[in-house]
């Protein structure tokens, strides 16, 4: 229910409240923006999840869950509750988006072995939203899964650094041999070993000066299955 008279903004009310009689409750929240402040009432306009990806070596860990509102958040903030059904992930609690703005991102992680869907919901004066975060089933254990370089742009003779991700830790150590597609340019070492019990490992990659832009692709190839990623 709401209630809006000519001229002013209207506002939504909590259930059982009876815009006559005065009679139950009513959303403070929106009431304060559209009587005192007379900036419109933002609702929960949009909530998106990113299904997880394995993070390469030398990447950073990037939210994967995104909330909007309907207008910038009034006064005080807005405070966007999570839940997760089956409860296999881990949102936050709740959120704030700050006054004046709109969106929020936030990180939710998750331990589940897959393959699972888990839907989260988010909530905000009284309305929800939902959006499902699919986990996907493990890779086979210990193969090699990538090979990243960062920064993947740089200028001749400065160092650069590569990095190999296994699918999961390895019960065992794990060759990966490295090549470049022209080392007199981009020189990486003839292998790097990734330790028992880790799915991951940093190598240095050297540079020359060079007279103009030059590609140089690395590759890495785990020595005891051939598998080749570049």
């Amino acid at each position: 229910m709401s209630n809006a008279t000519a001229g002013a903004k209207g506002y939504t009310s909590g259930p059982g409240w009876d815009a006559c009689t005065g009679f139950g409750s009513i959303n403070g929240t929106a009431l304060i923006g559209a009587a005192i402040f007379g900036l419109p009432v933002p609702e929960l306009a949009t909530f998106t999840v990113d299904s997880p990806r394995r993070r390469g070596p030398i990447e950073p860990i990037e939210p994967n869950g995104h909330v909007t509102l309907s207008s910038p958040a009034l006064p005080g903030g807005a405070d966007i509750r999570f839940t997760a059904s089956p409860p296999f992930a881990q949102p936050p609690d709740h959120v704030l988006i700050e006054p004046a703005n709109s969106r929020a991102d936030f990180l939710i992680t998750s331990t589940a072995i897959g393959p699972v869907d888990i839907t989260i919901t988010a909530t905000y004066l009284g309305r929800s939203l939902s959006a499902v975060m699919h986990i996907p089933a493990p890779p086979p254990p210990g193969q090699l899964e990538e090979v990243a370089v960062k920064p993947a742009v740089v200028r001749g003779g400065m160092a650069a650094t590569g990095g190999v991700l296994l699918t999961s830790p390895a019960p065992f150590s794990s060759i990966i041999a490295l090549t470049s597609s022209d080392p007199a340019v981009a020189m990486v070492p003839s292998s790097v070993t990734v330790p028992r019990s880790a799915s991951e490992q940093t190598f240095p990659i050297r540079t020359v000066k060079v007279t103009s832009a030059q590609q140089v692709n690395i590759f890495a190839s785990r020595v005891r299955s051939g598998s080749e990623r570049s």
